[in-house]
C-alpha cells in the first residue's frame, strides 16, 4: 500500500482507463465467442479477466 502512496494520481487514473478499456476489450472478445456457439471453455476465462479488470478500474 505505501507503493500506492507514492504513485501520482495521474498514473493511478490512466492505469484505471487502461483497465476499464481492456474489461471492455476481453468482454467483446467474451461475448463473441457466446454468441458464436463456442464451447465454455474458450470464452469463459475471456469472460473471467473481463470481470477483474472492470472491477479493478472502478475501485
Amino acid at each position: 500500500m505505501v507503493i500506492l502512496q507514492k504513485i501520482s494520481s495521474a498514473v493511478l487514473r490512466s492505469l484505471r482507463v487502461v483497465s476499464a478499456i481492456l474489461g471492455v476489450v476481453i468482454g467483446n472478445i467474451a461475448l463473441n465467442s457466446l454468441s458464436s456457439q463456442h464451447p465454455i471453455w474458450i470464452w469463459l476465462p475471456f469472460r473471467t479477466y473481463s470481470h477483474f479488470f472492470g472491477t479493478l478500474a472502478f475501485k
